[in-house]
């Protein structure tokens, strides 16, 4: 996948800014994960619900 994107974009730039991107990526997903299931363990949940995404979504826009 990661190298079809290069393709598409032109990047054929070193391995190693690939390998930042991709790991840029997995730490911005993991930070909304752990965020939507603290917001469903709040509410005594185990499974994310839409709120929880949108809740995040409206916290992350007004912390800046």
């Amino acid at each position: 996948m990661f190298r079809a994107l290069r393709v598409y974009m032109g990047l054929y730039g070193p391995a190693a800014a690939v390998a930042a991107l991709r790991e840029g990526c997995e730490a911005h997903l993991l930070a909304l994960l752990e965020e939507w299931g603290l917001c469903a363990l709040h509410a005594k949940r185990v499974a994310v619900r839409a709120a929880d995404v949108s809740l995040v979504k409206c916290l992350r826009v007004k912390r800046g």
